[in-house]
């Protein structure tokens, strides 16, 4: 971590730790039981509603 000239420290996570930490979220909630799959009608759903929610903000 970088120190600045204030004392703070640069906190910013490499890629390779971003990619990890919601890995091993998964996997825990696999192996516990608790992790949710996504149906093809969820995603759909959801896709639907993204697609309205930029619409009406003028997005494309």
């Amino acid at each position: 971590m970088a120190k600045h000239e204030i004392g703070y420290t640069d906190t910013s996570v490499d890629s390779d730790e971003e990619r990890e930490t919601p890995s091993k979220r998964r996997h825990v909630a696999q192996e516990e039981g608790t992790a949710h799959r996504v149906s093809a009608e969820e995603a759909r759903e959801a896709g639907r509603k993204g697609g309205n929610a930029n619409q009406e903000k003028g997005r494309h």
